[in-house]
């Protein structure tokens, strides 16, 4: 079973793993160790990172 733990905020960003130490500070415990895929806003929340999307299909669609 895995354990998920909520935050209201992540505005400490991702936190390198020579901070994982440092357990009072507030710093860390208002970042995340990993954030894939995801921006981290000033503000504190998380949203999924801007991709690319399909417009259209290319002239050859086997090749690279």
């Amino acid at each position: 079973m895995s354990l998920k733990i909520f935050k209201q905020s992540l505005g400490g960003g991702e936190v390198s793993p020579s901070m994982y130490s440092r357990i009072g500070d507030p710093v860390t415990q208002a970042g995340l160790a990993k954030c894939m895929n995801m921006v981290v806003e000033p503000q504190g929340p998380v949203v999924r990172r801007p991709g690319f999307s399909m417009v259209r299909e290319t002239k050859y669609p086997d090749r690279k």
